[in-house]
């Protein structure tokens, strides 16, 4: 359950960047005059008139293609784009600090801190889909065989990293708001709206530049990990042996890597990004409760680690404060999204009670 629950955090996230690739975008073709026809340019919405959006279809499609032919050149590229990221937030952040208005500080926190469990706004509830912002970093573990003295590298590797990340998004946050007033950020590419709004078109067409190139690089390192994650179930008898099955020159799992593409294309195109990213962090925080439960039940029938394993602080009252943290995460999400998650355990389960017991090669 958590190699599926895993599966549908990577799923989701390459649908939500296929989504915001698709907003920036868009947002760059309008300055030319260029949109695609109502019907095709939104998620599933008849009232509006939109149901499909095909950008972010199409850019999956092109992802998959270019993972099946191998994608290993494009997954160096993306540590390059790095810098080019970090160059559109200090841009950002540089230009726009220039035309904050105080003003648009006051109420700094309009709906209040919400509540702990079940608020439908305040910070609160912003947190747990800002949440979303914070995944991946757990990927960083998967270096551990590279990494000079693991035990403490990789801890102080994962913290440093999400300080950073905080730091720029508080940053990014506070000058986005100051220069355009929160009422009027319901867009999808805010941070070059904002740009725009304020008569910056340059550096806005560079923030979403920059965007478009660096995010199709992380659709398609996600469809690489998650591709390889659906082979490893099926390499262990959890998926079906289908999914194991590698293309004879590059030896890439084929039908893992198009289930992938297939999966993540179809969630991009018909669900809006604030569903795919409540579903996504719902996912995430029910396998972080199980991470946290996994280490009490460690701790309680293996002991203390030996000497040089990490060894987690705080046990078990850091595991239970994570519990509780990722339940109130949890309940501030709607029915719609609690019906979604329960019929992805149900799936899940479903796959796992009629194919993946009979058939796990684990042993106990």
């Amino acid at each position: 359950m958590a190699g599926w629950l895993t599966m549908m955090e990577f799923m989701t996230a390459i649908s939500g960047v296929a989504s915001g690739w698709a907003a920036y975008f868009k947002g760059l073709l309008s300055q030319y005059g260029i949109a695609l026809p109502q019907a095709l340019n939104g998620t599933f919405n008849p009232q509006a008139g939109t149901f499909v959006d095909l950008l972010p279809i199409l850019v999956l499609v092109l992802v998959t293609s270019l993972v099946l032919l191998n994608a290993k050149a494009a997954l160096r590229f993306n540590s390059i784009l790095v810098i080019l990221k970090f160059s559109a937030l200090a841009l950002f952040v540089l230009v726009g600090i220039w035309n904050i208005k105080l003003d648009n500080w006051s109420n700094f926190a309009p709906y209040g801190f919400g509540q702990i469990y079940g608020a439908s706004t305040g910070i609160m509830a912003g947190a747990s889909l800002m949440f979303f912002g914070f995944l991946g970093f757990e990927s960083i573990s998967m270096a551990v065989d590279e990494v000079k003295t693991p035990q403490k590298n990789i801890p102080r590797g994962i913290v440093l990293s999400l300080s950073i990340v905080t730091i720029l998004y508080a940053l990014v946050t506070l000058v986005l708001t100051g220069v355009v007033h929160y009422s009027h950020l319901n867009v999808d590419d805010a941070v070059a709206f904002a740009l725009r709004s304020v008569g910056i078109s340059w550096a806005a067409n560079y923030v979403s530049l920059v965007a478009i190139l660096t995010l199709i690089t992380v659709c398609i390192s996600m469809t690489y990990a998650l591709s390889r994650m659906i082979y490893s179930l099926a390499r262990d008898g959890l998926m079906p042996a289908a999914f194991k099955e590698l293309t004879k020159t590059s030896k890439v799992p084929k039908n893992a890597t198009i289930l992938t593409g297939l999966a993540s294309a179809v969630a991009a195109g018909i669900f809006p990004l604030a569903s795919i990213a409540a579903f996504l962090n719902i996912c995430t925080l029910a396998y972080l409760m199980m991470l946290a439960y996994g280490l009490i039940r460690l701790r309680k029938e293996k002991g203390m680690p030996k000497a040089g394993e990490f060894k987690t602080p705080l046990v078990p009252l850091l595991p239970i404060l994570s519990i509780i943290i990722c339940l109130s995460f949890m309940l501030q999400y709607n029915m719609e999204t609690w019906i979604a998650f329960l019929v992805a355990l149900l799936v899940g389960s479903m796959i796992y009670f009629t194919y993946g017991y009979k058939h796990s090669t684990i042993e106990e």
